[in-house]
């Protein structure tokens, strides 16, 4: 009898550890901009915790949200589904913050000049930034719109993956780059004779 006593007080203090371990399971800091990897860090603390029914996923969703994004879901959550609360809520979360941190991003790369750098590189400065939110295309004509209206030009009539039009467009902006270099030169090294046939002109006089 004692041994099935203290069986059960192991049971018991082993269900008391698992219940506190799911009641102190608190929600990440929810990333406006990144609800994705919210999500996911999310899915792998439910995992941790024990948690699988839709209510309890719900609630710590909720909790995790400031006044910023509660805005975007305000009419579920005003209004909860009977069932699949917690799919209902990441969805609409995924949906509507992608499409806001989308127009967000587009705005930011807007402003991303090429400069120095060659078209590959601004490219894979895009990308990187970008991540997996935006759409080639979109990153396609956002980086064009950088590039020279020349190139543009050129460019536009390719049919190639991003990152080999990407290199052509390095060996386009090589080539112009030469050009102008050479037409500087040549345009520099005029004065210079013009001076040389003043000062031979001033030795004989």
């Amino acid at each position: 009898m004692a041994t099935n006593s203290d069986d059960s007080s192991t049971f018991n203090i082993g269900d008391t550890n698992t219940e506190i371990h799911k009641v102190a399971a608190k929600p990440p800091a929810f990333w406006r901009n990144k609800p994705r990897l919210c999500f996911l860090q999310l899915g792998a603390q439910f995992s941790n915790s024990g948690i699988s029914n839709d209510t309890p996923k719900y609630n710590i969703v909720v909790v995790a949200l400031d006044e910023n994004v509660l805005d975007f879901v305000v009419d579920i959550l005003s209004n909860p589904p009977h069932d699949d609360k917690y799919e209902t809520l990441k969805n609409a979360l995924l949906n509507r913050l992608t499409d806001t941190e989308e127009s967000r991003l587009k705005k930011l790369l807007t402003d991303m000049e090429l400069g120095d750098r060659r078209p590959s590189d601004h490219l894979r400065q895009m990308k990187s930034l970008a991540g997996s939110s935006i759409s080639d295309e979109l990153i396609k004509s956002l980086w064009l719109q950088r590039l020279p209206q020349q190139t543009q030009a050129i460019l536009s009539i390719i049919k190639d993956s991003l990152y080999n039009i990407a290199e052509i467009a390095d060996k386009i902006i090589a080539v112009y780059s030469s050009s102008e270099v050479c037409s500087v030169a040549n345009n520099n090294s005029s004065p210079k004779s013009n001076d040389r046939n003043k000062l031979e002109d001033y030795k004989q006089t």
